[in-house]
């Protein structure tokens, strides 16, 4: 009952972290993707609350296809955090290719069962686990790469923002391997919804980025002096947001 709640709980944070973000700015690109990032963990999580009540093995195939999207995802916007509104053409290319092997992902893990087959009780996996193991580990690995990157270049409040994007991604990311993957090769698939909880860790240490070092509200791309005057009206916006 306790996983049950935690994992409400990430569906509900991730959710609205992701309202706030687009309500503060939905035109800017970073906001945007950030949106959307939160959104997805908040269907995946979803799903994979619902498929705790339920032994219907399609919401397993859904689990494994929509967490194939989470780490393009999570580069998007940390490349987005990185460089600024433009991307560079190599970044578009390379993000290219990771979305089209999501979406091949998805379909394979809902139209067959070459990825996973079961329920959330008993796990099968496929001839292409592996494959989509190897890709997922990666995809997690690139986002973190980026950001620690960053980070020992970064100054100031880009630095102390970048810090947090590496806790929160670094755990939700190891997290995500070894309960749903590391583990459940060596037959140990008890802990497989464990992966939605971590979802909460990184949920949580956004939003304490927000509000306490104006993550998503400044970016590496917009550093000025000027643009640290907004800090005050917003951070006042964003506490009354989270609280309600």
């Amino acid at each position: 009952m306790i996983i049950q709640l935690l994992i409400a709980c990430s569906v509900f944070v991730s959710f609205w972290i992701g309202v706030i973000v687009l309500k503060k700015d939905y035109r800017k690109k970073l906001n945007l993707s950030f949106a959307i990032f939160s959104f997805t963990i908040s269907i995946w999580s979803l799903v994979n609350l619902i498929s705790g009540f339920s032994n219907f093995e399609l919401l397993i195939k859904l689990t494994f296809g929509v967490g194939a999207f989470l780490p393009p995802l999570a580069t998007l916007w940390v490349s987005y955090f990185i460089q600024g509104n433009k991307l560079s053409g190599k970044r578009r290319l390379n993000l290219l290719v990771y979305f089209l092997l999501s979406v091949l992902f998805l379909i394979l893990s809902i139209f067959t069962n070459t990825i996973a087959a079961g329920s959330i009780i008993e796990v099968s996996f496929g001839s292409l686990f592996y494959f989509y193991t190897i890709f997922l580990f990666t995809a997690i690995i690139i986002p973190i790469y980026l950001i620690i990157k960053f980070y020992i270049q970064a100054i100031g409040i880009y630095r102390l923002q970048a810090k947090y994007i590496i806790l929160g991604l670094g755990f939700f990311g190891a997290s995500t391997l070894l309960v749903s993957f590391a583990l459940p090769s060596f037959g140990l698939q008890q802990f497989g919804r464990l992966d939605s909880v971590s979802s909460l860790f990184f949920s949580l240490l956004s939003a304490y980025a927000i509000v306490k070092h104006r993550f998503l509200i400044l970016d590496s791309s917009s550093a000025n002096p000027s643009s640290l005057l907004v800090w005050p009206s917003s951070s006042s916006w964003l506490i009354t947001a989270l609280l309600g």
